[in-house]
This record gives C-alpha cells, structure tokens and sequence, in this order.
C-alpha cells in the first residue's frame, strides 16, 4: 500500500470511509495504459473472496488486468478513458478460482487535481459449465493451460498452434434451450475436443471459449470434424462453432503465450459473422482492424462533437407513382485523419461496445433539428425513417427517449418512422410488444427493419404489429427465380396481414419493374439514389425528375398498396385525373391479356389512353366516372383487335379527378361460355343488314377492300389499288354533281384520317346524294371509323341510306337537312 500510495494525490482513509458504504466494489486506476489499481473498496474485496488488501493486490498483481478474464479484457479496456458513464459486463477469477460475471459502469473522475479511472461492479452468476468441465473432464482452466503449455512446448514452437474456439451467439442458444442445455453443449465441445485433439492440451478459458495447443499433423482435418460435430449436434445456422489460429506458440514466456492464444482469438472473432467460413489464421490485418477499432471507440464522442459523423438521407420511392416517399436516416463519419469510414465498420464496433444507443439518440437528433430548420421552406417536409438497435432496447427506454426530442424540437410524429431490426424481437417480447404499443398509440408508424434477415421472421410477423416491412437487400444479391418467388410470397403474406412493403438494395431497372408488377409498395436502393446530404438528395431527385409525394396522395397510395394483384385474374392498379385513365402497375395476367389485344407494355398502353383518337377512350371515360359515382364494381365490354373483352373497374381511394381504382381485364374470345360469345358474334354480323356499304381502307397499302356493297359492277372481295383515286372515280360517276366537292373534301384519305385523330370516338359522318341501281339519288350516311390498333391505323367506311332519304316530305327534316348541308 506504501507503494501504492506514491501515485495517489487523495486520502485513502477517506476514500474507504465514503466507497466502503456503497454496495457492490469499487476501484480507482491510472488513468493510463498500465490501468495501476491505486484504491479497492472492502466491497471490492469480497467480489473477489479476498479478506485484505494484499491478496487482492496479489491476486491482481496491481492492475486491471489481473482483475477480468484474457478474452474480455480487451473489450473493457476500449472503455477505459472516454468521456461519460459506461456500461460494463465482463467475468472475472476470484481467489477461490470460481468465476463470475460482474456487471457495473466506469467514468473518470477527478481528485485533488488528478485524472483517475472509476470502476463500480456488482457481482453476476457463476460459470456452472465451468465447474462441470473441470470437476469432470480433463480441461484445464486458462491459467493452468497457459502455464502448461509453456512447459510443453519447450523449445519445440514451431510444431504447435495455439488454436482458439468459440460458438457466435451462443447466448442466443441460451436463451432458446435453456441454461442447463447451455451447459450441456458445452461439455459436449470439451468432449470433442479431447477425443479429436487426443495427446494436446485443451482449455477452457470461459463459456463457450475453448483452447487448444495442437501439433500440425491432420490439424485441419481435426478442425472440421470438430465443428461438424458441432453444429450438427447445435442444429441452428446462425449458432455456429468458429475457429482462430496462430502459427506459431513462442516458448519464451508466459506473456508471448499468451499473446499467440490471443492473436488466434483475434483471428476467430474475424469470421464471427461470416456463415462461410470455419476457421481463419491470424494476419496483421486482423491487428490493423483491432487498431482501427480501438481507434473508432475512442474518438466515437469526439466525432459526434465536432461533426463529423453527419447523417445522409437515402430516398425511398413509392413504386406506383415513382414519387419520393420519404427517406432513411444513414450515420457517415468523415474523420480528418482516417477519411469517410465505412458504416459497415465503426457501426458493428459501437454496437460490441455498447455505444450504438448513443449513436442512434445522436441521429435521431439530427433528424429532428432538420425537420424544425426546414419547417418554413418552400420544400414539403418528407418522412424520415430512424434506426433503433437492440442495444437501446437493453440500456435505453427509447420511446421516451424519442419522445423527449419531438417535444423539444415540436416534430410532426407522423414526419418520424421507427425502424426496428429482426435481432431486437429476439429478446424480451413483452417490453418490446409494450414498447411497440406505446410508439403507435402516439402517431408513430413502426416497420420492420431487414425482414427475412434471420430466421425468425415468421415469429415477429405473429407476435407483434409493424406497418411496413422493409424486405432485406440480401434477395436483391442473386436476382434469380428463386428470390423472385420468396419476395412475391412475402408481398402477398404482408398485404394479408395489411402490411405495407419496402424492398430495399434495389439496383436495376429489372428489379424496380418486378416489384412494381407484384405490388411492392415502396423501393430504397442505388437505383434511385445513394445517401447524401439533403441538398444533394434533392438535387439528385430533381435531376431524375422524381417529384415529392403530397400528404394526400401518400393516404391515397397507402391505401391501394394493401390491395393484391398477385392473382391468376388480370388485376390492375390504375389513376384517373377525370381526363386521361393512367395504368400504373398490372400483374402478369393483365399484361398477357394486353398482349392478345395488340397492346405490348404498360407504357403502350398509357400511349393509348392519352391520345385523342384512340377509339376506346371515350368508353374507358365514361366507365371510370360510372366507377367512381357509384363506388361499386361497374363492367363493360368491348370488342379489340377482333378479340372480345370484359373490364371490370372499381374505386378504391381518393377524390374527383383524382383517384385509384383497382381494374380487372379478360380476354372472354375463348372462354367456354361460349353462348355469349356467340352472341356476340350474331350481333355483329346482323349489323351488316344495317349497312349497304362496308369498305376496309388500307392506308399502307393504299388501297380499298370491298367487305359489302350494293352498287352494281363492285362485288364484296373486290380490291381497289389507290384510294384517293378510287374515289375520286365513284365521286364523279355515282354522286350528285351538287355533293361532289363536299364528298370529295370528307373522303380525302389525309383529310379523313386527320378529322378522325381529332375525334375523342374516332367516329366521323357525312351525307350526301348517290345514285343507286334505280338511277335515283339517293341520300346516303357514310360513317369513318379509326382502326386503333392496326399497324397504319387503317379506316373502315360504311355505307348506308340515310333516314332522310325515305322522310323527304316531312319539314321539318327538309329544314335539318338544308342546314346540314349549309356545314358541310
């Protein structure tokens, strides 16, 4: 303690007097890398079975080191020195060799002047496993294993490897099985262990942490078969045995022992999330990466401070309309040293630090100054998604933590959606359901972050209630039929439970137009745009042309999301502004049936319905607005390309001229109700009694097709080459003098064509006086209709007497008559 106490600029004495009454143990270190004890509470002392000073200090040689297990001292350590209160958990070797975990936080304190490390800890459970293993099987603890590895090896270094094993998320398996099953798989890892690695030595150091000192000889081949038994014996892909390597062990002393068994447990570690790989041989890079890390946590609150962790804003677009929808809140550190660090680093190494729940409040933050800097531009405010992880549910009540900020920065809790990750459902589900509950009774929507991430999917669907699923990017990695169907299946069980869908990681047009055909309701990907700072963001949407929704709209949207259009039945989602009818997505059957009428695409299709001489528009018009009176299911059919059809269209969201429906499209030519297409078909062939003349017009051939005719000499199935000269013939041969300008005018094949484009029907008439085979003239109706779909878009004229014709004595048709005539 004399000794000791050259360090200190405090009163020990005191100290005791106030820490000695405090529950649990505390400690006081320099605050250095050495980490030199300089103060233990009495409580301390008993977290560790020591009755005095001395043993503790001897039992920790005087540092911190001595105090916590090899594997979790690093881990400890990263907290050491940094601003603010911190959570620690770690295991600790009492005097008695049992061992414990301990729970507590650290901060530094200042006394007299001086900078110092404080530690408070409570005392955790015993390691139960660990007492089985050692009482019943040959496994050594880590501080009996390093010392006999140091005497096995002897000057022999390069015929052994210092090999580390460890299970990832074997807490998990806990959690699952239960403790006693925990325990369980663990002396089933130490008896592989020994009947594999039979004549070397093999550790235990904690838990699910073994170590083994093996020669060469079939090494690999003894690390297979160990984690093949294993993991078969675990039975769960995300619960995996791993395996780190050195390549040599140094014989020179204790301590470069132990750093071989500690740079293999680096290696280890380096495949923990990697479901590829068993095994990995340690590399400077490994070293680099622990630099990195320590280098992440240190300056983590420090970058947050100055800046340069910003937060860049992802567009996510609705797929019906490709409008922006909102955006996702992404962390980007730009450091002055190292440069833009990868979120894919410093996130995982926040989150094994514990310090992920300030990062996210940090974001959360940022995201709601944002709404109150912009809540007076000219810009309309877009949705911003935010992240919580799972440590914020373990540390944080973060309802309350968002809660705090919405107030202080008087957010719109509509502007603020919750995204939760599958990882957070796997622990505590009645707080989180509560949680979830309170996010939702107060405004805010709660979706579903990474779905189909991790196995438990289903479970989270059934055990909670999430607005939107976000579908993970992994499916979009290999865009292949198989992904395609299990993205299809998780639509349609989402709109079943009345979910809405976000594919996020979508890169290609291909991608963008599956989900669109399958009614995924919203897309987030490099597609549409990478995260960038918000004026970047809307440049680059501006740019594409990618307007920003309206809030009406977005209710308008959110309500035809729910509607399924994976169906055998051709299904269409269609907008109608009271003009123009819009098609903005359909399903396969739809676009198949489209084809059968000459129609290639959707975006053909919505050529049609915009121009003014597609013949249909007119009966597509009148139908919508009889859909949209009514509110009900309104069908009508129509004959297309020779073919007959049956649409049926319903209202489902919105207001006048504005608004969503739902249509429904089949191709009934070939249906086995055949009684009404053959009703069909005597309708339309009585309707040549009605015409005398039926006349098929090939513009590209510049030529007429007689189909009917009453005229003497010209007999149906003749064909005329040149058509306006065709007609300039019959004009001069068979129309009274008085007509003859007047017909010639209509009949112009240009003008004709010109007349009918400018008609909503592509229907145009005209009467003038024929002779026919009585050497009479005769008042005659010729009626032009538009032939849409043809190549060309061909005419058919048809002929007939006029009604005129046989009342020429009543007066009141002479006068319509003369006043007809007058407009021509």
């Amino acid at each position: 303690m004399e000794e000791r106490g050259a360090d200190m600029s405090f009163n020990e004495k005191e100290l005791h007097e106030i820490y000695d009454q405090i529950e649990g143990g505390i400690c006081l270190f320099t605050n250095d890398d050495k980490k030199r004890i300089v103060f233990a509470s009495s409580g301390l002392l008993t977290l560790y079975h020591c009755e005095t000073q001395e043993e503790f200090f001897s039992l920790t040689h005087g540092h911190f080191k001595g105090m916590v297990y090899d594997a979790d001292y690093q881990q400890v350590m990263d907290r050491f020195g940094l601003e603010g209160t911190h959570y620690l958990t770690f295991r600790r070797i009492a005097l008695d060799s049992t061992i414990h975990h301990v729970v507590g936080y650290s901060r530094l304190i200042t006394l007299d002047g001086q900078q110092y490390s404080y530690m408070h800890l409570m005392c955790g459970q015993v390691e139960s496993a660990y007492h089985q293993l050692t009482q019943s099987l040959p496994v050594l603890d880590a501080t009996h294993f390093y010392n006999e590895v140091l005497s096995a090896i002897s000057n022999q270094e390069n015929d052994y490897v210092p090999i580390v094993f460890n299970v990832t998320n074997f807490k998990e398996y806990n959690r699952f099985y239960g403790i006693s099953a925990g325990d369980d798989c663990i002396e089933k890892i130490a008896e592989t262990l020994i009947d594999t690695f039979q004549g070397d030595l093999v550790g235990h150091a904690y838990a699910d942490n073994f170590l083994v000192c093996a020669h060469k000889k079939q090494l690999h081949e003894k690390i297979q078969r160990v984690c093949e038994t294993i993991n078969h014996y675990i039975g769960n892909s995300s619960i995996l045995i791993k395996c780190g390597l050195f390549n040599f062990i140094p014989h020179s002393s204790l301590n470069s022992v132990r750093h071989a068994f500690d740079r293999a447990k680096l290696a280890c570690s380096s495949i923990s999330h990697d479901a590829t790989k068993d095994c990995a041989y340690y590399t400077e890079e490994m070293s680099k990466m622990q630099d990195r890390r320590l280098y992440i946590i240190r300056n983590f609150e420090q970058a947050m401070e100055k800046g340069h962790i910003k937060v860049f804003l992802q567009p996510v677009v609705r797929t019906y309309s490709e409008k922006l929808c909102g955006f996702e809140a992404l962390a980007r550190w730009d450091d002055p040293k190292l440069g833009l660090i990868s979120p894919g680093l410093f996130v995982p190494i926040l989150e094994d630090a514990k310090l992920i729940s300030k990062l996210d409040h940090y974001i959360i933050e940022k995201v709601c100054q944002h709404f109150t800097d912009h809540a007076h531009s000219d810009v309309a405010q877009v949705p911003i998604s935010v992240n919580l992880s799972r440590i914020d549910f373990d540390l944080l009540d973060p309802f309350q933590d968002i809660e705090a900020l919405i107030e202080k920065y008087h957010v719109d809790r509509s502007l603020l959606r919750i995204e939760i990750t599958e990882t957070v459902l796997q622990r505590n589900e009645a707080k989180l359901a509560t949680m979830i509950g309170q996010f939702h009774n107060a405004g805010y929507q709660v979706w579903l972050d990474d779905f189909g991430s991790e196995y438990s999917s289903l479970n989270a669907l059934h055990n909670y209630h999430f607005d939107e699923l976000k579908i993970d990017m992994g499916f979009f990695r290999h865009f292949d039929e198989k992904s395609r169907k299990i993205i299809t299946s998780v639509v349609m069980m989402a709109k079943v439970l009345e979910m809405h869908t976000l594919a996020e990681g979508v890169e290609t047009r291909e991608q963008a137009d599956f989900l669109r055909e399958i009614g995924c309701g919203k897309i987030q990907g490099y597609y549409y745009g990478k995260p960038m700072p918000y004026g970047e963001v809307l440049a680059h949407c501006q740019k594409r042309g990618i307007a920003i929704e309206k809030a009406t709209d977005a209710k308008m949207y959110d309500q035809a999301e729910l509607i399924n259009i994976i169906s055998n039945n051709g299904t269409a989602i269609l907008h109608y502004d009271g003009v123009v009818p819009q098609m903005l997505a359909w399903n396969t059957t739809y676009k198949k049936v489209m084809e059968t009428a000459g129609t290639i695409g959707r975006i053909k299709a919505n050529e049609n319905l915009r121009a003014k001489d597609y013949p249909l528009r007119g009966k597509f018009k009148k139908l919508l607005d009889q859909a949209y009176q009514s509110k009900n299911e309104e069908v009508i059919s129509y004959v297309d390309n020779s073919q007959y059809y049956r649409v049926a269209v319903k209202y489902v969201a919105g207001l006048k001229d504005d608004w969503l429906g739902i249509a429904q499209l089949s191709n009934i030519t070939g249906e086995t109700e055949y009684s009404k297409m053959d009703q069909y078909d005597m309708i339309l062939r009585h309707l040549y009694q009605i015409y005398d003349g039926i006349y098929y017009l090939n513009r590209s051939l510049d030529q007429i097709e007689v189909l009917e005719c009453v005229h003497e000499r010209i007999n149906a199935g003749t064909i005329f080459h040149h058509i306006d000269q065709t007609f300039e013939t019959f004009t001069d041969t068979l129309v009274h003098p008085d007509d003859r300008e007047m017909y010639l005018h209509f009949i112009n094949i240009h003008a004709l064509y010109q007349s009918l484009k400018k008609n909503d029907q592509g229907v145009i008439s005209t009467v003038v006086r024929v002779k026919r085979e009585d050497g009479i003239y005769h008042w005659t109706e010729y009626i032009a209709l538009l032939l849409y779909k043809t190549k060309t878009k061909d005419i058919v004229i048809c002929e007939r007497k006029s009604y005129y014709d046989s009342h020429k004595d009543d007066p009141h048709i002479v006068h319509l008559m003369k006043n007809t005539q007058s407009h021509l």
